[in-house]
């Protein structure tokens, strides 16, 4: 009986173990904001602000960021021509604390958009960091277009 009760446990235990593995692989891949505005600058990354409209007003948005609201409809396609058009650059996701872009992130993956990072971090920072407003990075007003 003890021996049958060990190995479930054990079973179960190692069967965690594997759960804990894939998600840990599955995970987003993550850049700091300054991280992100270097990589601008060595026009390796394009910088997408996914935030909507009404937080772009409020604070601006980074001087090196497209604004693409994921709340609004084109969300997808807007992404997909990026990545058309600048197929060996990155897309680094940007929000207001890193929630928005780890979600995103991974519909984005599970849809087969490849090299999409997220700066989890966010604009106003949060638990993965200081943010890019609190750290001074440079911000523009956001002109409605």
């Amino acid at each position: 009986m003890i021996r049958q009760v060990a190995r479930s446990a054990i079973a179960a235990l190692a069967a965690l173990v594997m759960l804990v593995i894939a998600i840990a692989g599955a995970a987003a891949e993550t850049m700091t904001a300054a991280d992100a505005l270097q990589g601008v600058k060595d026009n390796e990354v394009i910088l997408v602000d996914i935030r909507s409209r009404d937080e772009w007003r409020q604070t601006g948005i980074a001087s090196v960021a497209i604004p693409l609201s994921m709340h609004e409809p084109g969300f997808l396609k807007g992404i997909n021509r990026l990545q058309s058009d600048n197929p060996d650059k990155t897309i680094a996701l940007i929000c207001a604390v890193g929630g928005r872009t780890a979600y995103m992130n991974e519909i984005l993956v599970r849809r087969g958009f490849e090299n999409i990072v997220d700066v989890s971090e966010g604009m106003l920072g949060g638990v993965h960091g200081k943010g890019w407003i609190p750290s001074g990075l440079p911000v523009k007003k956001w002109q409605n277009q």
